[in-house]
């Protein structure tokens, strides 16, 4: 089984009041949606709370998808290592990175 692709849905919830903090102020909350395809179209799903999508979505594209694709979505450690190796010096892809964890163990579990 190799992995084909991810797929990040940034996903949003109107609140019925607005969160405020020191200078910071919020008035919905939400995530991303991380899927993780596969050529035996199995799909791994995970999730992450972050707070840009666009920069995550950046760190996928830029950096993690070339590395991720053909890459066996059981062996978890591995991948986990490559993604940590490829982002650590950047300082991003954290949010994403754990994400496609979850995805990954979906996948390993669901089979």
């Amino acid at each position: 089984m190799k992995i084909t692709d991810v797929k990040l849905t940034p996903i949003s919830y109107p609140m019925p009041f607005n969160l405020r903090w020191g200078r910071g102020s919020r008035d919905d909350v939400g995530g991303i949606v991380v899927q993780v395809f596969t050529d035996e179209a199995i799909t791994g799903i995970g999730y992450v709370d972050a707070g840009s999508h666009a920069i995550t979505a950046r760190a996928l594209d830029a950096i993690l998808l070339p590395l991720l694709k053909g890459q066996n979505p059981l062996d978890i450690g591995r991948v986990w290592e490559a993604m940590y190796a490829a982002t650590v010096r950047a300082g991003i892809g954290g949010w994403v990175m754990g994400g496609i964890d979850i995805a990954l163990w979906d996948i390993l579990l669901g089979n």
